[in-house]
């Protein structure tokens, strides 16, 4: 039993025998196609021939004909009159199976080799047409014919590639969550493991896929808002529509800015231009299908959540600019992957930007207040009383810790600039100091409604 997944343009998934195949298939020419795989590549030609297969590899001929799966039909449109078997009988060859009617004739429809009836596909009285199935049959010493030709047993373990324990298996799991976001057939066991946090890793291939990922995830998500485009009339969806009805037009009359985003979606699939091509429409039928995966969201959260979770965020060239693309592909849209991005963004670019600022600013208010300590001129204590108000950080730490042990001129100055920023609000003349009873006290007059206060 074969098992075909496409997981990019040329590259297909094989599973056969619990053995799992990595397929390159270059695009059919005038004389067939190359396959490769594990290291050896064959020529195959292709040629249908009624219900039969004619391959042929490197020039070797074989012949392949279709299986029914045990389905036996109805040869006319009729009515079936009768069934002769119940499920589990085992039949010969030429026993009789059911009966029909057409054109007023009964035909009697029989076993065309021995078997068991594994399910009755239709029942008295039911009209059937050409091809209808009837009866599933189940071949008889199916697994024994299997069994005695064990020389004949095609290996494909011998096509598997090398195992590579040196983290292979984490860039295993981006890379199938990466053709998850593009719309290919990823094994979502394999994606799960991405979401239950199994790649955790930092190598610099690692960080290309990861990236990949996110910008993918932006550039065809971009593609499908709803809300309106640069322009203000349509959105990018109903651009994208308007482009879909005539791929010969190649965009024509359709606002650069959409064309842009159709660009750089398209780049993630080799495709350069807009020129139709059987690549560029395999990428849209790509993109549509990415556009309708439920697992993608889950899959992108999990990769934002683990930069996050190792406290250290990659070292990606244009990381902010990503994540502001993802920011805003994803307002309305997707909030958890929104607030999500958010909070990475906040993280590894603007809390040490923002931590940076504040200590620069406590720095400059501990050497302002040094300045007002060694008594400075008229002139420069007001300059510096001005500044240390102006300070948009909290001063509550650093001017009270001076207070405690500052001598006169300078407790004065530090109680001057507590109370100019506690009344930043009103617009005070000149601030006294007074000293009654050990306690040193400011008075400072304002106007409040057109009265003087003090």
């Amino acid at each position: 039993m074969f098992r075909v997944t496409r997981l990019d343009q040329r590259l297909f998934r094989v599973e056969v025998e619990e053995v799992r195949l990595e397929v390159l298939a270059e695009r059919p020419g005038r004389t067939g196609r190359t396959l490769a795989c594990g290291g050896r590549s064959w020529r195959i030609s292709l040629t249908s021939q009624e219900n039969r297969l004619l391959v042929e590899v490197d020039g070797i001929p074989h012949r392949i004909e279709r299986d029914t799966g045990g389905i036996v039909r109805s040869p006319a449109p009729a009515v079936v009159v009768s069934l002769a078997v119940r499920e589990g009988d085992e039949v010969a060859a030429g026993d009789p199976l059911a009966v029909i009617e057409a054109m007023k004739m009964e035909t009697t429809v029989v076993a065309p080799a021995a078997g068991r009836v594994r399910k009755l596909l239709t029942r008295r009285n039911a009209q059937v047409g050409t091809g209808g199935p009837l009866v599933a049959l189940e071949p008889l010493g199916r697994a024994g014919a299997a069994a005695s030709h064990p020389g004949h047993r095609v290996r494909f373990d011998t096509l598997l590639p090398p195992v590579d324990g040196t983290g292979g298996a984490r860039a295993e799991i981006l890379e199938e969550a990466r053709r998850l976001i593009l719309g290919y057939d990823a094994d979502p066991r394999t994606v799960e493991r991405l979401v239950a946090g199994e790649a955790g890793s930092s190598s610099p291939g690692d960080l290309r896929i990861a990236e990949e990922i996110l910008r993918a995830y932006a550039d065809v998500g971009s593609l499908f808002h709803r809300q309106t485009d640069g322009d203000g009339r349509h959105s990018a969806e109903e651009y994208l529509f308007t482009y879909l009805r005539d791929l010969d037009a190649r965009g024509a009359g359709l606002p650069e800015a959409f064309l842009d985003k159709l660009r750089r979606a398209l780049e993630h699939y080799g495709v350069a231009g807009l020129d139709r091509t059987p690549e560029l429409e395999e990428s849209l039928f790509r993109i549509a299908i990415s556009h309708r995966q439920p697992r993608q969201v889950p899959a992108v959260l999990a990769l934002l959540e683990g930069w996050l979770e190792r406290g250290g965020l990659p070292e990606i060239p244009g990381l902010r600019d990503l994540l502001d693309r993802v920011i805003a592909e994803t307002q309305g849209r997707e909030p958890a992957v929104h607030d999500l991005a958010r909070e990475v963004r906040y993280r590894a670019f603007d809390r040490p930007l923002l931590l940076a600022t504040r200590e620069r600013i406590y720095a400059a208010a501990a050497a302002d207040v040094a300045r007002l300590a060694a008594g400075p001129a008229p002139e420069e204590r007001a300059d510096l009383v001005h500044a240390l108000v102006e300070y948009p950080q909290p001063l509550q730490r650093v001017l009270s810790q001076r207070f405690a042990t500052a001598g006169p001129l300078l407790r004065a100055a530090l109680l001057e600039v507590m109370v100019r920023r506690y009344y930043r609000i009103r617009e005070l003349g000149e601030v006294r100091i007074r000293v009654l009873d050990g306690q040193t006290f400011a008075v400072a007059d304002y106007v409040y409604r057109a009265r003087p206060s003090t």
